[in-house]
């Protein structure tokens, strides 16, 4: 009786596994090794080409720059450039429309209230450098970086134009960098920027206080299987050492949908069930 029960329970457990799917969602071929649609959390973006769930996805399916992840609370973060430790959190991606939205900060802050407590990634005003670009589906201004010493006052000083601090914002006690938004009629008045240094100029930047930016790319260019039902792939590439970065239309084969999953698993329970209860009869009947 106790295998029985305890049989049941496995089987379950197995159950509830299928029902709370968080990283395996779809078990949909979409190329060589099977490279499967993932997501980090039942309802997070889809993950697919040219996107790969580093560390769980082979190299192979997802195009180069493309790399998420997920966070210890199931969150997608994008990583754009392999070499800063800046990451976004990402709300949504549109394959078809090759755009992918992500915030710069904590959406649960109010930043007219709570901008000293912000921390925006650098490398949002470093695009150069990654595969992507500013969609131009959003209004866009002009930054000025300076570079200051640090400062308690300068971070809680209020202001018309807060200061957008930018990372690393935390244990760095060399001088800080700091955006200051175009227009800004405070600009050679605000006491923030005593001791300050110009550093640089960028141009065209979507509002860092506005949520949540959209970024675009352009290559690879998967929108003709996107609007044909297809998934788009790497060309006859099946190793992660092929470096072909050309790209093609993939079939997807209708895989087992979560319900016929679940009911092969109580196939299975049903007939180890049955199976146990039937070998202990047995050894009832042997042992008497």
């Amino acid at each position: 009786m106790q295998k029985m029960l305890l049989n049941l329970l496995c089987c379950w457990f197995l159950i509830g596994a299928v029902l709370d799917v968080d990283i395996i969602v779809h078990g949909e071929s979409v190329g060589p090794e099977n490279c499967t649609e993932v997501r980090c959390k039942r309802h997070g973006p889809v993950i697919r080409f040219p996107f790969r769930l580093k560390g769980i996805q082979p190299l192979h399916c997802g195009y180069p720059g493309f790399d998420l992840s997920c966070t210890t609370d199931k969150q997608t973060v994008l990583q754009i450039n392999s070499s800063s430790a800046d990451k976004f959190l990402v709300k949504r991606i549109n394959y078809t429309a090759q755009e992918i939205e992500i915030y710069l900060y904590d959406s649960h802050y109010d930043y007219m209230n709570d901008f000293q407590y912000i921390c925006i990634p650098r490398q949002i005003f470093k695009l150069s450098s990654s595969p992507f670009e500013f969609s131009d589906a959003q209004e866009k201004t002009n930054y000025t970086i300076f570079s200051c010493p640090p400062s308690d006052e300068r971070d809680q000083s209020p202001s018309f134009c807060p200061l957008a601090k930018l990372s690393p914002c935390l244990g760095n006690h060399s001088n800080k960098m700091y955006a200051l938004e175009d227009g800004c009629a405070e600009l050679m008045y605000m006491p923030q920027l005593v001791s300050c240094t110009k550093v640089e100029d960028y141009m065209s930047v979507p509002s860092v206080w506005m949520q949540p930016v959209k970024l675009k790319w352009t290559r690879p260019s998967c929108k003709r299987c996107e609007e044909m039902g297809k998934k788009c792939g790497f060309l006859n590439q099946v190793a992660d050492d092929q470096k072909t970065e050309e790209t093609q239309c993939l079939e997807v084969p209708k895989g087992p949908n979560r319900g016929k999953r679940i009911l092969e698993i109580l196939g299975i329970c049903a007939l180890a069930t049955v199976l146990i209860g039937v070998a202990s009869g047995y050894c009832n009947i042997l042992c008497v």
